[in-house]
């Protein structure tokens, strides 16, 4: 009976010495995991989505010109409301619903609106 508990114990022991190891050695991957994991909880999408630099591996693409192409700005009024195959709805209440984190509205080439919401910002 010793030699079983002294071997359950030696195996508990060995384990523990083993996760220890992986998680100070792969805290980086594992912590990515973790991450990725709760990539869609509710409480934390929009700072994940906000922060994928973060979360994943990634590389930097430098572009071919020092001076990239700007799209012109020509600000319009969004409408308040609108109607869809016989349905109206608000504006803001469409956002609400689909917990809109930024909307980029482009017309004739042009900047007509643009918006970031639920902290979000332009560098995101």
């Amino acid at each position: 009976m010793d030699a079983l508990k002294n071997s359950l114990v030696t195996a508990a022991g060995g384990l523990w010495i083993v996760l220890s190891l992986v998680v100070t050695f792969r805290w980086s991957a594992l912590r990515r995991l973790m991450r990725v994991n709760s990539l869609f909880s509710e409480s934390r999408i929009v700072g994940n989505f906000s922060n994928m630099r973060d979360m994943f591996f990634h590389h930097d693409m430098n572009a071919k010109t020092d001076a990239p192409f700007e799209l012109p700005v020509a600000p319009a009024v969004m409408p308040e409301s609108y109607s869809l195959r016989g349905t109206s709805q608000t504006l803001a209440d469409w956002k609400a619903e689909r917990r809109v984190t930024a909307l980029l509205v482009l017309k004739d080439g042009k900047i007509a609106f643009e918006e970031y919401l639920q902290g979000t910002k332009t560098t995101d």
